[in-house]
C-alpha cells in the first residue's frame, strides 16, 4: 500500500469517528506523515476514557480537570473539554456544551462568583470551538452560537459592577448582568476581551485584541478598544 493510499485509509477513518461524534469532516493534508492521524487519535483515547467514565457520554475531558455540579452540565456528543480546565455548573440555566463543542486546555467556565447571587450559566452552540486559556464568566449570562471560532486568551464577564455613587464603596453598589450573545459563524481573534451586554450577530469577525461592549449586527467586522464597527461583511456575502 503506497504512502497517500495509507493516508487515504486513515483519513475516511478518522471521519467515521468525526461524524459519530458531531463534527464534520474533513480533508486531511496528503503531506501529513503516515504516523500523525493514528498517533491523534490514540492520544484521544484516554480523554474519551475519562469523559465515558465521569459523564457516562461521549465526550472528551483532559487530565486534571475540575467539574462541579455536573448534573446541571448538559454535554454534546463530541464536546471536549481540554486539560486543567475547571466547569462550575451552579448557574440557575446550567452549561450547556453543543455536540463537536471544544474548550481548549486551561480554561475555565464559572457561573456564581458570589454566595448572595446564583448565576445564570452558558450554551455553546455546535462545533464551536475555543483555544486554551479562555475564560466564561456566566454570572449574567453567555450564549455562543453554532460554528463560532474562538482563539486563546478569549474571555468573557457577562457581570459589570455599578459604580455611579462616588462616596460609595463599588462592591455595594451592585452590578449589571445584560448578558453576553454571539451569533452563528463568527471568529474571534485571540485575547477577544467582552464585556456585559455584549451582542455580536451571526457571520461576524472580531480583531485580535478588542474589549467589545454593545451591539453589533450581523456581518459585522469589529476592532478596537473599545471596539467599534470597522466594516460590513455584508457586501461581500451578496457578492458571493
Amino acid at each position: 500500500m503506497t504512502a497517500r493510499a495509507r493516508l487515504t485509509r486513515q483519513g475516511e477513518a478518522y471521519n467515521r469517528l468525526r461524524i459519530v461524534l458531531g463534527r464534520r469532516p474533513v480533508s486531511p493534508d496528503p503531506d501529513l506523515p503516515n504516523t500523525w492521524l493514528p498517533r491523534t487519535m490514540a492520544e484521544a483515547l484516554p480523554d474519551l476514557a475519562r469523559g465515558l467514565a465521569r459523564t457516562r457520554r461521549p465526550v472528551f475531558l483532559g487530565a486534571r480537570i475540575r467539574i462541579r455540579a455536573a448534573g446541571r452540565i448538559t454535554w454534546g456528543r463530541g464536546s471536549r473539554i481540554g486539560r486543567g480546565s475547571t466547569v462550575d455548573g451552579y448557574a440557575s440555566e446550567g452549561v450547556v456544551l453543543g455536540p463537536g463543542s471544544r474548550i481548549g486546555d486551561y480554561s475555565t467556565i464559572t457561573c456564581t462568583s458570589h454566595v448572595t447571587r446564583l448565576g445564570k450559566g452558558v450554551s455553546i452552540g455546535a462545533r464551536t470551538g475555543f483555544g486554551d486559556y479562555c475564560h466564561f464568566g456566566s454570572s449574567g449570562g453567555i450564549v455562543i452560537g453554532d460554528d463560532v471560532l474562538g482563539g486563546s486568551y478569549v474571555s468573557f464577564h457577562s457581570q459589570d459592577h455599578v459604580f455611579s455613587d462616588p462616596h460609595a464603596l463599588i462592591r455595594d453598589q451592585g452590578v449589571t448582568e445584560g448578558g453576553i450573545m454571539i451569533g452563528d459563524n463568527c471568529w474571534i481573534g485571540a485575547k477577544v476581551t467582552f464585556l456585559d451586554g455584549a451582542k455580536v450577530g451571526s457571520h461576524s469577525v472580531v480583531a485580535a485584541g478588542a474589549v467589545v461592549k454593545g451591539k453589533f449586527p450581523d456581518h459585522s467586522l469589529i476592532g478596537g478598544v473599545p471596539a467599534r464597527l470597522l466594516r460590513s461583511l455584508a457586501s461581500s456575502a451578496t457578492e458571493d
